[in-house]
């Protein structure tokens, strides 16, 4: 009788005690590569903290549209509210060590998983290796190529002499001489451009803003230079005071 006693209490324990599942359920997961896209907001301001980054991948995913290869799609957020609380979610949740100031610092690949609790949702980032091949590194005929830009890299597309690596040479010598004859005419002019920090994505960026706000999203309405208006984009709100 005490056995039975002892048994109908040991099950009716159990029964209160939530178990792992029921106490955190996994409602989401997916893959990024944060790259140097990621690492800064739609105004062209570098991002400082691993969530803004975490969150800045999500809306260019699902909102701007702008993807890397290795980014995974989620359903979670494409929420524009869930992407709102996810600084939040991540202090909430956690991340393997060294992860948030990797993040930060450079282009890594990660998983998100998406959790729910009684509290509500959280996320845990893990860091995934992504060691660069050799064989991604100088390839200049390779028109998916977004390796370093390195001397060994702007030799190799100049000196071959296939069309495509000719015009892409070409088409960055043609914007490096705009740009210095521009500068020029414009220091003389006492109307200098002080750029802040601002990497070739966020430039890209930038100028894809400033085309789509000055023509009302019809660029084939605007009959300036391509170079003028990269250059007016870019420049706008950085003259030198």
């Amino acid at each position: 009788m005490l056995k039975q006693i002892i048994i109908a209490l040991t099950i009716s324990l159990a029964a209160c005690i939530p178990t792992s599942s029921q106490a955190q359920q996994l409602i989401g997961s997916y893959v990024a590569l944060l790259s140097e896209a990621d690492h800064f907001n739609s105004n062209g301001q570098r991002l400082t903290s691993a969530a803004a980054i975490i969150r800045q991948d999500r809306a260019n995913y699902h909102r701007y549209g702008i993807r890397d290869p290795e980014d995974e799609n989620d359903t979670f957020f494409a929420d524009e509210s869930n992407r709102a609380a996810l600084e939040r979610m991540l202090e909430h949740g956690r991340a393997d060590p060294g992860v948030i100031a990797r993040i930060v610092n450079g282009t890594v690949l990660i998983r998100v998983d998406i959790y729910r609790d009684a509290s509500g949702p959280f996320i845990r980032v893990t860091l995934l290796d992504t060691p660069q091949k050799k064989s991604e590194i100088s390839k200049p005929n390779d028109t998916d190529y977004a390796g370093p830009f390195t001397t060994e890299y702007l030799y190799a597309m100049g000196s071959q002499n296939d069309t495509s690596s000719r015009e892409k040479c070409n088409l960055y010598l043609q914007g490096l001489l705009y740009g210095l004859n521009t500068a020029k005419s414009m220091q003389q002019k006492g109307t200098s451009v002080c750029l802040p920090e601002m990497t070739p994505e966020a430039a890209r960026l930038r100028i894809l803003q400033f085309i789509e706000a000055t023509t009302g999203g019809n660029p084939s309405s605007n009959k300036d230079g391509g170079d003028w208006m990269a250059f007016l984009g870019v420049a706008a709100g950085n003259i030198c005071k």
